[in-house]
């Protein structure tokens, strides 16, 4: 056996699963197509203001190459500016720029973790952290959030049974990928007040931070005892996930603080990964937030209202309605089928392509997962064919 261990839980057969195969089929035959599973912005058909961005990336200092492990000077100030502008004090020396938060979960992970350590993360969730612990050879547990009043919260009685002497991080994601659930203050005291009982640094992946819904802005979390690490980029602030930056915003207790700044930056400074044409171009780039977003805000405003309208009579669907994101989450009653039987016939009966629950880690249930992203009278055809298929 040549291949590593790292890929012990992975199918490398080249097969592809049921819902995949249906999804190739299904195209193959060349009928209507209602793609809600659609997440790329740069595929939805926004317009980007392509001159002002091709002139941010063309600055003739794109072409000096200064290896700084944190990320240039003028790229952190101009993150510090836009959390000032949000109501937040972020010095720049407390940003690390990272590839993506791909990459920033995998820098805190080696910086915390030995192999075979654990790391808690919400479910449901996006399965990312699952395939980036296993290359990284640490143990993911989920943590399930309650389920309850058509809202998905952190449970502090469910972290605690689930932390031992190998458990080093515990992560959330706020607004959460796909429930848009956003923490409390009180949900904010018990995730800071177990990881402080138990010596956890905490990770918070904000990446849909300026995605919320009747004003539930996220708070930005710290602490005196234990570390704190928020992740965000430009992959959806901007828009912009193919020029790959994304940062870190490390607020960590005085005692410790020089310790993981000067870990974090080894390993910053062992890949330097990030690009010098995209840290350039970021202060022009924030220039552009409000033109982007404001088509996205409207889009999946639009699409949410309408979901909400169209089945919120509909006795077989129960509607999540999220606070942040661009997702959406359906429950469906009575199902006659398995979750991948039900998105499957979907498919094939109505031309109406979904995620199935089990891909987030939901429980037992059918849930169907949608993106609020793709253009309106796309989603909303969708949503008139999953209505009437569950009627």
């Amino acid at each position: 056996m040549f291949i590593s261990k790292r890929f012990e839980n992975y199918e490398l057969s080249g097969e592809l699963n049921p819902i995949a195969e249906a999804y190739k089929n299904y195209l193959l035959q060349g009928k209507n197509f209602f793609d809600l599973t659609l997440s790329n912005p740069t595929k939805a058909n926004i317009h980007y203001p392509e001159t002002e961005i091709i002139k941010a990336l063309s600055k003739n200092t794109s072409l000096l190459y200064e290896p700084i492990p944190k990320g240039l000077p003028i790229a952190r100030e101009s993150v510090s500016q836009y959390y000032a502008s949000l109501g937040f004090s972020i010095s720049p020396e407390d940003i690390f720029f990272t590839s993506g938060t791909s990459e920033a979960y995998s820098y805190l992970i080696k910086l915390f973790c030995n192999p075979g350590d654990e790391i808690l993360i919400p479910a449901p969730s996006y399965p990312l952290l699952d395939f980036i612990a296993s290359l990284e050879l640490v143990k993911v547990i989920p943590y399930f959030l309650e389920e309850e009043n058509n809202l998905w919260t952190f449970s502090k009685k469910k972290v605690e049974k689930l932390i031992n002497n190998n458990t080093k991080l515990l992560f959330f994601i706020q607004p959460n990928n796909p429930t848009g659930n956003i923490l409390s203050s009180n949900e904010i005291e018990d995730l800071i007040s177990v990881s402080e009982k138990h010596n956890l640094a905490i990770i918070i992946d904000e990446v849909f931070r300026d995605y919320f819904f009747n004003n539930d802005i996220p708070k930005l979390l710290s602490s005196i005892k234990v570390p704190v690490f928020t992740l965000n980029g430009i992959s959806k602030t901007l828009a912009l996930p193919q020029l790959k930056l994304s940062w870190i915003i490390c607020s960590c207790p005085k005692r410790i603080k020089k310790e993981l700044y000067e870990g974090l930056e080894i390993i910053s400074d062992t890949f330097l990964s990030v690009n010098i044409p995209a840290q350039v171009a970021l202060p022009d780039l924030f220039q552009l937030r409000n033109t982007i977003q404001s088509q996205i805000k409207n889009r999946i405003n639009s699409n949410l209202n309408y979901a909400l309208t169209l089945l919120s009579n509909n006795n077989s669907i129960m509607l999540y309605t999220p606070k942040g994101g661009w997702y959406l989450v359906l429950k469906i009653y009575n199902a006659k089928n398995s979750e991948e039987e039900t998105v499957i016939d979907l498919l094939n009966h109505t031309g109406v392509y979904v995620h199935p629950g089990s891909m987030f880690r939901f429980p037992e249930n059918t849930y169907l997962i949608l993106s609020l992203l793709p253009e309106e009278h796309i989603f909303r055809e969708g949503i008139k064919r999953i209505a009437s298929y569950f009627s």
